[in-house]
């Protein structure tokens, strides 16, 4: 395994300043944001793409910190009903996936999205209960009609590049959990229909982390490393979905924590160890959302934590080898 971070930490800084300072932190792997909703501080795939010479230096600047790009973070809403929105967050993804196989850089990090109920909608619509019955109509329609057909197509895409879609499973999108994930996966039947797992967002839906990762098996291909601290006196009359802004700390259900102080090092050695259990051993990129340290602080102590929970070395031959 080796550590990473998402660069979106560094968006107060220039990229070769954000290399520098992931390089001098020990880490190995860097996440440009590339569109989307992030900061693009560091890369504008949509301009980038048109200028040769600018992604002969982005290169060269991650070579010159001994760093690699683990994937571009695009982070958007492609599939929202407005399209003078949507279309803007397709061409981001695209422009991604164009710089991405330029890059040779094998992950596109994203979200599914989330449309409208039905045509005609002028607003996403995360549906969660079955009831009433347009409720349920409305899903289907959503995933038959909408979901399923764009990233079919774009998957294909995909393909011709040489490059896959980790996607992120979170709250608010069409793909949110362990079982949407293998619905989308599974109905398209293609590999570049990946996972990005970030449990951050798994923990406050109350799902099983070893499950999941279990269930998910080589369909993970990039992993973000964010924590989360339920507030379980609020839970027990609220529950865990929460509309409430990040802002209001002490009256959320939960919360992003620096790693480590929403769940301890039992959970993530289990965790680190299920990954390598289904063969995953590629990038844990730290992506640092705290809610009540400050950014810097909270990288450190990330960095400092995972580096006792990560494994670094190949696992080679094994004692029973010579048994057999």
């Amino acid at each position: 395994m080796e550590l990473g971070i998402m660069a979106d930490a560094f968006r107060d800084r220039s990229w070769e300043k954000a290399c520098k300072s992931a390089a001098k932190l020990g880490l190995t792997a860097i996440e440009p944001v590339t569109g989307g909703h992030g900061g693009k501080a560091h890369c504008i795939a949509t301009e980038m793409i048109k200028d040769k010479a600018e992604v002969k230096k982005f290169k060269s600047t991650v070579e010159k910190y001994s760093l690699r790009i683990s994937g571009f973070s695009c982070h958007s809403n492609p599939l929202h009903p407005d399209e003078s929105i949507s279309n803007k967050y397709i061409a981001d993804i695209k422009a991604s996936m164009q710089l991405a196989s330029e890059l040779e850089v094998p992950i596109i990090i994203l979200f599914a999205g989330l449309p409208g109920a039905g045509p005609g909608a002028s607003y996403p619509n995360w549906i969660t209960h079955p009831w009433p019955p347009e409720l349920s109509r409305a899903y289907v329609w959503q995933w038959d009609e909408v979901i399923i057909p764009f990233w079919t197509k774009m998957a294909s895409e995909a393909r011709k590049l040489g490059v896959r879609f980790g996607f992120e499973m979170e709250p608010g999108d069409s793909v949110f959990n362990t079982e949407s994930m293998l619905k989308l996966h599974n109905t398209i039947g293609m590999p570049e229909i990946a996972c990005n797992l970030d449990p951050g967002h798994l923990f406050y839906q109350g799902m099983d982390l070893e499950e999941t990762i279990r269930r998910l098996g080589d369909l993970i291909v990039h992993t973000h490393i964010k924590d989360a601290k339920i507030e379980q006196s609020i839970v027990n009359y609220t529950g865990f979905l929460d509309p409430k802004h990040f802002e209001l700390i002490k009256e959320r259900s939960w919360n992003y924590a620096t790693v480590g102080y929403g769940h301890d090092m039992g959970f993530w050695k289990k965790f680190a160890s299920t990954l390598r259990l289904v063969g995953y051993d590629g990038v844990l990129s730290l992506e640092n959302e705290n809610t009540n340290v400050s950014p810097n602080e909270g990288l450190q102590k990330s960095v400092e934590f995972m580096k006792k929970v990560a494994f670094f070395e190949d696992i080679g031959k094994q004692w029973w080898e010579d048994f057999k």
